[in-house]
C-alpha cells in the first residue's frame, strides 16, 4: 500500500506530507492520520497527533498538535505546539512551507515560519532549508550583573519583558528505496540582540531598555537556564534554543516491518551544552490499514548525564488503494 510507505519514509524527510508526495499519484485522495507520545526516566512526557491530506497529485498538507510536559525536579515546563505545512512537487524540483506556534505556560510564545527548496530524482533527495523564529518571554524578575549597551558591567535588578528572533539554514540529504533507505541533515541557527524592558529597574540611572547578546539573555530571564535543561532527552529536546544539530539515519524494510535507527547531535545557544541522543524504532502492521512505531532511546548530555525513554505512533491509513 502506497500510504503505508508514506508513513515509513516520513522519519526520513522530516514529515508526513513530505513522504506523501512522493507518492500521491498511486495515493488519489488520501489521508494519512497519526497518534502517538513519549515518556523518559526523568518523568517527562510527550502527547501529540496529527494529519497528513493529499489532495491533488504534487500537493500534500499535513498538520500537527502536541503537548509536553518535563515534569522534573529542577523546573516544570508545560508546552503546547502545533504546526501546519505544505509540499507541492513541480518535479524534480519541490518547494516545503511550514508554519509552527508554541506556547510554555508562563514562560514564552514563539512563532516560527520555515521553508524548503528541493530537487528529486528517483530515490535522491536533497534539500536547502531555512527558518526564522520569533520568541516573546513573560516578564521575570532577576538580580545579576548585566552589560549595558556601553560595554559596562552592572548589578541590576528589576523585571524583564524580552523578546528574541533567530534564523536557522540547513541542508538535507535522503535516499528511500525499496530495502533500505538514509537520511543527513544538518542545521546552524543564528540568533539576534534581545530586546529587553525593564521596570523596577535598580540602579534607575542604568535606564529602562538595554539591548543584550543573546547569550547575555539568562542573566535577566534566569528561567532559561533550566529551559535549556529540557536538552535532556528527545521527549523535550525540540523545546529547547539549538545553536546547532546534526542528525542521521538509516532504515531497513524486513518484509511488512520496518527498522530504523537516527542519532542527534545538538548544541544548544547559551551555555554551549551538547547532546547525543539515538533512536532505535520498528514499525509493524496492526491492521489493514494501520501499522504501529515503537521507539526506544537514550540521550547523553552535559545537563543531566544519561536519560532513557520509550515511545510509540499509531498510523492510520484512509482513502487511496
Amino acid at each position: 500500500m502506497c500510504l503505508r510507505n508514506v508513513a515509513r519514509a516520513c522519519a526520513l524527510l522530516g514529515g508526513i506530507g513530505a513522504a506523501a508526495v512522493a507518492c500521491a499519484q498511486d495515493a488519489g485522495h488520501s489521508w494519512v492520520l497519526t497518534a502517538g507520545g513519549e515518556i523518559d526516566d526523568e518523568s517527562g512526557y510527550r502527547l501529540d497527533a496529527g494529519a497528513a491530506w493529499i489532495p491533488v497529485e504534487p500537493t500534500a498538507v499535513s498538520a500537527l498538535v502536541g503537548r509536553s510536559d518535563s515534569s522534573t525536579d529542577f523546573g516544570d515546563f508545560t508546552s503546547t505546539v502545533a504546526s501546519l505545512s505544505l509540499d507541492h512537487s513541480f518535479d524534480p524540483i519541490g518547494v516545503t512551507l511550514e508554519a509552527r506556534w508554541r506556547d510554555d505556560a508562563e514562560f514564552l510564545r514563539a512563532n516560527t515560519w520555515a521553508g524548503s527548496l528541493y530537487f528529486k530524482r528517483g530515490a535522491w533527495r536533497v534539500a536547502l532549508k531555512g527558518e526564522t523564529r520569533s520568541t516573546d518571554f513573560d516578564p521575570q524578575t532577576f538580580e545579576n550583573v548585566v552589560i549595558t549597551r556601553q560595554g559596562v558591567p552592572i548589578l541590576a535588578s528589576a523585571t524583564s519583558t524580552c523578546s528574541l528572533d533567530n534564523t536557522g539554514f540547513g541542508a538535507v540529504a535522503s535516499y528511500v528505496g525499496s530495502l533500505w533507505s538514509a537520511r543527513l541533515s544538518a542545521t546552524e541557527y543564528d540568533y539576534s540582540d534581545a530586546d529587553c524592558e525593564f521596570t523596577n529597574f535598580s540602579p534607575p540611572s542604568a535606564g529602562r531598555f538595554l539591548r543584550l547578546r543573546p547569550n547575555l539573555l539568562p542573566l535577566i530571564a534566569p528561567r532559561l537556564f533550566e529551559f535549556q535543561r529540557l536538552q535532556r532527552s528527545s521527549v523535550t529536546r525540540e523545546s529547547t534554543f539549538l545553536d546547532s544539530t546534526l542528525s542521521a539515519g538509516l532504515g531497513l524494510r524486513d518484509g511488512p516491518r520496518t527498522w530504523e535507527l537516527d542519532y542527534f547531535h545538538d548544541r544548544e545557544q547559551f551555555q554551549e551544552l551538547q547532546s547525543d541522543t539515538l533512536i532505535a524504532a520498528l514499525t509493524f502492521p496492526v491492521g489493514a490499514r494501520s501499522d504501529l512505531e515503537v521507539r526506544l532511546g537514550v540521550t547523553e548530555s552535559d545537563v543531566v548525564g544519561t536519560v532513557g525513554f520509550a515511545g510509540f505512533t499509531v498510523f492510520a491509513y484512509l482513502g487511496g488503494p
